[in-house]
């Protein structure tokens, strides 16, 4: 089995990708709390640039997509 010793040497191009994708949800939950914390401050950057307008927008976008999802979820429950 090969395994890498360097993020660059991998035996595929579909290594490297799940050689990457290890080593950011390691990283992420390695560092859970700074991770929150960085998102967390990054929208509220980006919600106190907006205007009111774009707020709006930006809200109704918000609450179409977690109604699409909560329709999803319910759909999927009511096919078991």
């Amino acid at each position: 089995m090969f395994v890498p010793t360097d993020a660059s040497i991998t035996c595929s191009p579909e290594c490297s990708r799940i050689n990457h994708s290890n080593n950011c949800a390691s990283w992420v939950k390695a560092n859970r709390n700074y991770y929150n914390a960085y998102q967390l401050k990054r929208i509220r950057e980006k919600i106190d640039a907006m205007t009111p307008e774009e707020y709006k927008a930006y809200r109704d976008k918000v609450n179409a997509n977690a109604r699409r999802n909560h329709a999803a979820r319910k759909a999927k429950k009511n096919q078991k």
